[in-house]
């Protein structure tokens, strides 16, 4: 059966991407169907702000040029813009007027840069780890593989604007990486047979799931032309129905792995290698990273994406090398100073400020939650405006989404808690803990959450999101408000931290005075969180 094509499939068949004439384009007066092209440029631009337009650069792998750096800072101070760092560590030009919007695409250009593919149904750009190919931890070199697979795919007719949905790749060569690469549709995983290093390919990543296994290890002189069958194996198979269902994680549930990895290998044109031992380990943020050589590479915070033009200057004027990351932060490269800081990954997305779908400013409003205790325990956040995910709150040790809410008496500002999100050896994304926590009552809820942490002696968060795993989320619920009502005793803590018998501790729990006995748990659930945070 034939499946009706979505309004956006429909134009791409009556006008290729690439065919459009930006210049044709009255920008104080677009059509959506304008919109939708411009977007295949990196011109975005929304119906509820018509007067505002955004310029999103692609930088594959992070990796800049110093003096083109320098031009854009200029280029944004001269237009009075806000310059941001994106989750993939692009660049994006905000605030825009609609009379400048073509200089200022032109200038980018002129300055060497690209915004083709940075948005919509695209090969959106390629990450790499921030130190790939010169922490000492980086056993494989990939900027110059981003560079072959780009001459193959950027301004190509067949990939332009014409994917069935956004396409995100990485590939790591780090064993620690900087920060959670498996929400990419495609990752390439740092690996090694018995005499070399290469990747094991996981796919169907997206915001609120994590990419698994094709079972392929692939050699880094193998890896575009993978990378291309992939893609060329999503193009041609690749749903094109409703847009909610059109990543490459809906094609793999639909057909099956096994069928999709058949696909790539006959395009691939011989037989594909299976996967072989795993070499990249969870990821770690740190502020100082060893690299060879006996260099350090140093993190320069960036107000979670949000850079300071006249500061920028300055660092862009010494003669370090500079990459932007995916953490949203400046990278300098070979610096003297090699004692590192405990500190913790806090990515933001836009936020009202740039974005109307946000109900926070995110970059600002992240100031309102107590973050010294995260960065003492080397925790992760992930911070999004919205449910679309920008802030990666699924695939962050604690997730969080900005809302507002009247669930708790008048409305106010509050968070969606995600709790769970792990890595190696067990990827899975985070799972919805609370679906609103009033922002006056959150520090309470942080605080149970790093006691229990702390107290189970884990190593680190993603191995305590690991042993959060073996409880359903209504027993988690149910247990971090009761922590936060009352003191339990020891012994309860121990069942907890120990035992992990789901069964036994909900027996416990509920000889406890403060717990609705007669209700069921879901019940019970319900009638807590208004005790604890009715205003």
């Amino acid at each position: 059966m034939q499946i009706k094509l979505n309004k956006l499939e429909r134009l791409k068949r009556e006008l290729k991407p690439i065919d459009f004439n930006i210049n044709s384009c009255n920008f104080t007066n677009l059509s959506e169907d304008d919109r939708f092209y411009l977007k295949n440029y990196g011109i975005y631009n929304i119906k509820l702000s018509p007067n505002i337009f955004m310029l999103r650069i692609r930088l594959d792998g992070g990796v800049v040029e110093k003096n083109r750096f320098k031009k854009l800072v200029n280029l944004a101070k001269e237009y009075n813009l806000k310059l941001i760092i994106t989750a993939r560590a692009g660049l994006e030009l905000h605030y825009i007027k609609p009379k400048d919007i073509l200089t200022i695409y032109n200038l980018v250009k002129e300055i060497g840069f690209t915004t083709h593919q940075s948005l919509t149904d695209n090969i959106r750009a390629i990450t790499l780890d921030p130190y790939d190919g010169i922490a000492k931890d980086s056993f494989l070199e990939c900027f110059s593989l981003i560079e072959e697979i780009k001459e193959d795919i950027l301004n190509n007719p067949k990939y332009f604007g014409m994917l069935p949905r956004k396409f995100n790749a990485t590939i790591i060569s780090r064993v620690t990486p900087h920060i959670n690469p498996w929400s990419n549709d495609l990752l390439f995983a740092l690996s090694k047979d018995t005499n070399e290093y290469g990747f094991n390919v996981y796919i169907g990543g997206k915001n609120s799931e994590v990419a698994k296994s094709v079972n392929i290890f692939v050699k880094p002189k193998d890896l575009k032309r993978l990378f291309i069958s992939i893609l060329d194996s999503f193009i041609e198979l690749g749903l094109r129905g409703s847009r909610s269902k059109t990543r490459l994680f809906y094609l793999i549930e639909a057909i099956g792995i096994k069928k999709f990895r058949d696909a790539v290998e006959e395009r691939f044109g011989s037989k594909l290698s299976i996967e072989q031992k795993l070499i990249m380990q969870s990821s770690k943020f740190t502020q100082i990273t060893k690299l060879k050589g006996g260099a350090f590479a140093k993190v320069l915070k960036c107000n979670y994406g949000d850079i300071n033009l006249d500061k920028a200057l300055v660092v862009l004027s010494k003669k370090q090398e500079i990459r932007v990351g995916v953490d949203q932060n400046l990278h300098i490269i070979d610096v003297k100073e090699s004692k590192d800081i405990k500190t913790s990954s806090i990515i933001a997305c836009a936020g009202g400020k740039y974005c109307s779908l946000s109900l926070w400013d995110i970059k600002e409003d992240v100031k309102l939650l107590n973050l010294e205790r995260f960065s003492k325990e080397s925790i992760n956040i992930g911070f999004s405006g919205c449910l679309k995910g920008c802030g990666k709150h699924h695939h962050s040790h604690i997730g969080l989404v900005g809302l507002r809410t009247n669930m708790f008496g008048s409305t106010q500002k509050a968070l969606r808690v995600f709790i769970g999100a792990s890595e190696v050896p067990k990827p899975a994304p985070g799972r919805l803990l609370y679906y609103a926590v009033p922002l006056k009552h959150i520090d309470k809820l942080f605080k149970v959450l790093i006691d229990d942490y702390k107290a189970g002696g884990y190593k680190d968060f993603n191995e305590f999101n690991i042993f959060l795993e073996q409880f359903s989320i209504e027993t988690l619920q149910l247990w971090y408000l009761l922590r936060q009502l009352t003191t339990l005793n020891n012994d309860i803590k121990k069942l907890f931290y120990f035992n992990n018998n789901e069964l036994e501790l909900l027996k416990e729990l509920k000889k406890l005075n403060i717990y609705p006995q007669e209700e069921e748990v879901y019940d019970s659930i319900k009638i807590l969180s208004h005790k604890l945070w009715d205003n």
